[in-house]
């Protein structure tokens, strides 16, 4: 059951990154040349743009955009957002300026990955939690202090997260007796993830 919401979440985060570069194509079209572009302008642009977005997607892949953790804490994908576009732009530069294309995209280029860069933060950070149907994940906190009491009420605070932490455990007075709590926990929970203080000697 974990694996089939998981693996909805990633087709939906898959669809979504697909509609966010096409259609940072039209808007940059449309912020290039000053109007609605024309339906032979896209068509133009979209036959190259057909090779690299897939190419695109499979730089998200690489970065770990699609992996569980990301997805369940959406806040890590900022940094990779980042970085799979920095990525994304060298590849565009050189399939642009390397390939026989018949567009000369300098500005075209530059203005497409400040746009895909922004509807990618726009429908991984705000949409994406709207329109996911899937319930919040449960999962185990494992540890004790105040950092722990902190990110416990923040996790479960509201729906930006796609976790909920169903128990908080802490560290029992050996690593048997640690292991056999957990154990329980997630048998009560159906937790499919476990948060463990590592820091924590016990």
């Amino acid at each position: 059951m974990h694996g089939f919401a998981q693996n909805k979440n990633t087709a939906l985060l898959v669809i979504g990154d697909l509609i966010a570069y096409f259609f940072s194509l039209i808007l940059t079209l449309g912020i290039r040349y000053g109007e609605i572009p024309t339906r032979s302008l896209v068509t133009a642009h979209t036959a190259s743009f057909l090779i690299l977005i897939p190419l695109f997607i499979i730089a998200c892949f690489s970065a770990g955009l699609y992996d569980k953790r990301t997805a369940l804490f959406r806040g890590n994908a900022t940094g990779l957002i980042w970085r799979v576009q920095i990525v994304n732009a060298l590849i565009g530069v050189i399939f642009f300026y390397f390939a026989p294309v018949a567009i000369a995209p300098k500005a075209n280029l530059f203005i497409y990955f400040i746009v895909s860069t922004a509807l990618l933060f726009l429908w991984r950070t705000i949409m994406y939690p709207v329109v996911s149907t899937s319930r919040r994940q449960p999962a185990i906190l494992i540890g004790i202090g105040d950092d722990i009491n902190d990110l416990h009420a923040e996790i479960n605070s509201g729906r930006r997260y796609g976790v909920v932490f169903r128990e908080l455990i802490a560290p029992q007075a050996s690593a048997g007796a640690t292991a056999a709590a957990i154990a329980d926990a997630v048998a009560r929970t159906d937790a499919a993830l476990i948060v463990a203080d590592l820091r924590n000697p016990t």
